[in-house]
């Protein structure tokens, strides 16, 4: 439903964007969102990325997406409508940064209002952990 966000399951990453309706999505991306590949983690601000709307079937492709609304049990998440106006605030902004503006980022702050990204915490603890030894 509206304000729902969208986990798409890609090859080593997921990708993620806010349902707003009429089998639309508002994602960022920092290419046009259908990579299936991601590039290598970097913390350097891509030039080129924004905020935008696309067919879900556009992003999803081949790929799988679910719902994934799972930190509703630990923030309070805002009301659908405002969930989809937050989105479309953000349309055709720029900038993109794999570790501090990414797509779950931009989400998770559509939803609960706090940026948020799983992806990043995972990855960057264990290559911490990796390069410990």
């Amino acid at each position: 439903k509206e304000g729902d966000l969208l986990e798409f399951e890609r090859v080593g990453y997921s990708h993620w964007g806010v349902y707003v309706g009429d089998y639309n999505v508002i994602h960022r991306t920092e290419d046009n969102g259908t990579a299936r590949v991601r590039h290598p983690v970097t913390a350097f601000p891509h030039p080129q990325p924004l905020s935008q709307e696309d067919s879900f079937w556009t992003v999803v492709g081949d790929d799988k997406a679910k719902i994934n609304n799972s930190f509703d049990g630990t923030m309070t998440a805002m009301p659908g409508w405002k969930v989809v106006e937050r989105a479309r605030s953000k349309l055709g902004r720029t900038g993109y940064n794999t570790l501090f503006r990414n797509c779950e980022h931009f989400a998770t702050w559509c939803r609960y209002g706090k940026a948020v990204s799983i992806q990043v915490r995972y990855t960057t603890s264990t290559r911490c952990t990796l390069f410990a030894f």
